[in-house]
């Protein structure tokens, strides 16, 4: 895995030098106040960069108003520090704050968070997600004896197994919250909330089984999941093509800021 950000301009490696600055220091903060030493002892291994800011293949269109996200993987030594509410909602607060003020951060940023063990297990696996990134990845911090297992690669037989069994999961699921919000919608103004809970729960179940059936893989918390996670084997043409457009239309302006930021 790649280690340097030589490809970006100086100021998107500046930005990225902040993200880094801040999820570090907040994730400090928070496990300070833990007495168990598990959790006050517990360590971000690695943080990685990966997505289209590592493939040198990011968009940034003013007219379309298109903008790629910085997509951020960060391992931590075990499950209980992947609990995003519980020790990552203030990082993900002091980011949104220095993208409002614009100074120091102008580009989104999503992060995602899973365990050593987590992504290892995962890559023994073959899932596609995990794999892109430790082949298209960049290490924007890393600790000493903490290594990622080589990819294994994953059968088109077993995705496709896996892939039938998450829709027949999350479809069905979905359907029947759409049913029971549907109906609670009929009996009137009395069950609207209710109604809007169901149908908020169909829509969830749903996005959840368009990026299992996709990439095998879904965020484990609420937040929105980076565009990454749609591998893009799994588009379609038409939506490759649109993109590859996008790319060529916006590159013009992509030059001009590189130029301003160096």
């Amino acid at each position: 895995m790649r280690n340097d950000l030589k490809h970006l301009p100086r100021g998107k490696q500046r930005e990225l030098a902040v993200v880094v600055e801040i999820l570090l220091e907040e994730f400090s903060k928070i496990i300070a106040t833990r007495k168990a030493p598990r959790l006050r002892d517990g360590q971000v291994l690695k943080i990685i960069l990966f997505g289209s800011y590592a493939r040198t293949d990011w968009v940034e269109d003013p007219i379309g108003r298109y903008f790629s996200d910085y997509d951020i993987l960060l391992v931590v030594d075990h499950d209980d520090l992947a609990d995003t509410v519980e020790f990552w909602d203030t990082a993900e607060a002091r980011i949104l704050k220095e993208l409002s003020a614009g100074e120091k951060l102008r580009t989104p940023v999503n992060f995602i968070v899973h365990s050593l063990q987590d992504v290892n297990h995962q890559l023994e696996r073959g899932r596609y997600f995990f794999v892109d990134i430790v082949r298209d990845g960049i290490l924007l911090h890393d600790t000493p004896a903490s290594d990622l297992v080589t990819p294994a690669e994953l059968s088109p037989k077993t995705a496709l197994e896996e892939a039938e069994g998450y829709f027949e999961q999350w479809f069905e699921s979905a359907d029947l919250f759409l049913e029971t919000g549907v109906d609670h919608m009929g009996k009137g103004s009395r069950w609207s909330k209710k109604a809007a809970f169901e149908l908020h729960q169909a829509a969830e179940h749903l996005y959840n089984c368009v990026l299992l059936v996709l990439t095998l893989y879904t965020p484990k918390s609420h937040w929105s999941a980076p565009q990454e996670v749609i591998h893009p084997l799994c588009w379609s043409e038409d939506h490759l093509d649109g993109t590859r457009d996008g790319k060529e239309a916006s590159q013009a302006g992509r030059d001009r800021r590189e130029a301003a930021a160096s």
